[in-house]
């Protein structure tokens, strides 16, 4: 069984970047694709058609591919280079800035469904997956033939489950 389509959105009161995954030993950000900034309030049907597009380009990579990706300078400068840049075009003047009301969440295309994963901001940059009360992880499994707009809708949605140590 192949492993699921992958993509990871970050979004805040300025923006939300929504990011390929590629499928190799762990999931990485896809250092080659085109970073475009959406506005939160962008309408549900073109939020849609961006994951269904980000998630179409995300692909499984052979180990080999992997190492090449993970050891190249354009990977391991990529976190810096998008925080300049959103330095820039919004002017935060610092990473805390950037991440302090930063929600995020990731979704895989499997089979049959979406699974959409709000998640648990726990140090600036980083996160874990939402848990209810017995533990679990939260997520939110939807049909493929979810229109654009349909998954814009329910993507915004699972926003509302995203929490963060910032804010209590």
């Amino acid at each position: 069984m192949n492993k699921p389509k992958s993509i990871f959105i970050q979004k805040n009161k300025e923006f939300i970047l929504v990011q390929t995954y590629l499928r190799g030993l762990i999931s990485i950000v896809d250092p080659s694709q085109e970073f475009n900034y959406l506005s939160p309030n962008t309408s549900f049907e073109t939020f849609g058609k961006v994951i269904k597009d980000k998630l179409l380009a995300s692909r499984n990579i052979e180990l080999e591919e992997f190492y090449l990706i993970f050891k190249s300078p354009e990977f391991n400068s990529l976190s810096e280079r998008l925080e300049i840049e959103q330095q820039n075009l919004y002017g935060y003047k610092n990473r805390k800035s950037i991440y302090r009301n930063m929600d995020f969440l990731s979704i895989d295309m499997e089979e049959k469904r979406f699974v959409i994963t709000p998640h648990h901001q726990d140090s600036l940059d980083g996160f874990t997956c939402v848990r209810d009360k017995e533990g679990n992880a939260i997520e939110f499994e939807y049909p493929l033939t979810l229109s654009d707009e349909e998954l814009g809708a329910v993507t915004m949605k699972a926003f509302d489950y995203c929490t963060s140590i910032y804010r209590r």
